[in-house]
């Protein structure tokens, strides 16, 4: 079986190259339980997604950042939701105080709403 598969991966890999398609070593890996998709890593062992560990040090950064301020520009809390909408995306519980944190952009006058 496992025979099987890897001259199965070699004619693919084969292909690629002679329709001159772009191959990423790092993302032509061999069996493994983990495996990153996206920015999100699936591991079929614990049947569970999580972040890599610098996507959750950026994001950590990133809401530390805000404690910092007493107000912060618009474009700034679009950002930050757009951080944690990727990041619920493996952890599902956020949601909740993501949705809190899009409450804040409601009722935002047009004016506001435009990048510098």
């Amino acid at each position: 079986m496992r025979v099987q598969c890897l001259t199965n991966f070699s004619t693919l890999l084969r292909l690629f190259m002679s329709l001159q398609a772009p191959v990423v070593a790092s993302k032509t890996l061999g069996r493994s339980r983990k495996l990153e998709f996206m920015g999100i890593i699936l591991d079929s062992m614990q049947m569970e997604t999580c972040h890599p560990d610098g996507k959750i040090t950026a994001t950590w950064e990133l809401l530390n950042s805000f404690t910092k301020h007493q107000s912060v520009r618009f474009v700034e809390l679009l950002s930050l939701i757009g951080t944690l909408q990727f990041a619920c995306k493996a952890v599902v519980p956020g949601r909740i105080f993501l949705q809190r944190v899009i409450n804040l952009t409601k009722g935002v006058p047009a004016v506001f709403t435009t990048s510098d």
